[in-house]
């Protein structure tokens, strides 16, 4: 087995190390979708993720906000998600039906505006920065 550990530094103050863990082991990819599948792999059938950072700012410095809680909400169909951030402030929903969805952050006498995120074939992946600020 090799190890490899790789650092990310996140706005200039964060840094998180992963360890990655690979083997010998080797795996075979099917050079096509089998048959029975291919309804699944069908981009009219897509899911996404929303995923991001929720940190406040102090003093010219980012604070990030494990166990904020993270509204996601399709107002089309009005369905509401509801995810938490993890110990450093970053936070992620899979499995979501591609569409128009809006964002919020709450934690600890904080909320964030409301962003809007749309996840499309070409963009099943989205981003979100959220700067909390305090209740007035």
């Amino acid at each position: 087995m090799k190890n490899v550990k790789k650092n990310i530094l996140l706005f200039g103050a964060i840094t998180i190390t992963l360890l990655m863990v690979s083997s010998a082991t080797a795996v075979t990819i099917p050079k096509s979708v089998p048959q029975s599948d291919k309804s699944q792999a069908s981009p009219s059938n897509g899911i996404g993720k929303i995923w991001g950072l929720v940190y406040i700012m102090w003093d010219f410095s980012i604070i990030t906000c494990p166990g904020a809680t993270i509204t996601i909400k399709n107002p089309d169909t009005g369905i509401t998600y509801t995810t938490y951030t993890g110990p450093y402030g970053l936070f992620s929903k899979s499995g979501l039906p591609l569409g128009h969805y809006t964002v919020r952050a709450y934690w600890e006498g904080y909320t964030s505006n409301t962003y809007s995120v749309t996840l499309t074939i070409t963009k099943r992946s989205q981003y979100v920065d959220i700067c909390l600020a305090s209740w007035p």
